[in-house]
């Protein structure tokens, strides 16, 4: 449902798109819950951690494998768009732009008064 969802969002503008969205979005609120009941508690912290960039990384894959000659349209720029909408659907925070994620999980952070250094988290 993520997939159809972004992709109506980002690319079909006909009547009832956005009643077919809102179905998506509930089945996709559902099944988050059902998720999020069935993790055993000791493992939820460290499943949600990267549960949203998951789910986004392998939704963008698909755009991707799907769409191959769309690479153009398919960039970062649509990758943090998806990524931070996901993270904010199930976490309820903005996880700020793609830019700030190396593909190895780990945050690039900017010292705050430094205009040179990023620091590796």
């Amino acid at each position: 449902d993520l997939f159809w969802w972004f992709f109506a969002e980002k690319f079909e503008d006909q009547p009832g798109m956005s009643e077919q969205q809102e179905k998506m979005f509930s089945r996709m609120a559902a099944n988050f819950i059902c998720l999020l009941t069935s993790v055993p508690q000791a493992h939820k912290d460290r499943f949600f951690a990267r549960y949203h960039d998951v789910v986004s990384q392998a939704t963008f894959a698909v755009f991707r494998v799907a769409f191959p000659n769309s690479e153009g349209k398919l960039d970062n720029d649509f990758r943090s768009e998806l990524q931070r909408l996901f993270a904010y659907w199930t976490t309820g925070a903005d996880i700020g732009p793609s830019e700030y994620i190396l593909k190895n999980g780990r945050e690039v952070k900017r010292h705050v008064g430094s205009a040179l250094a990023d620091v590796v988290v």
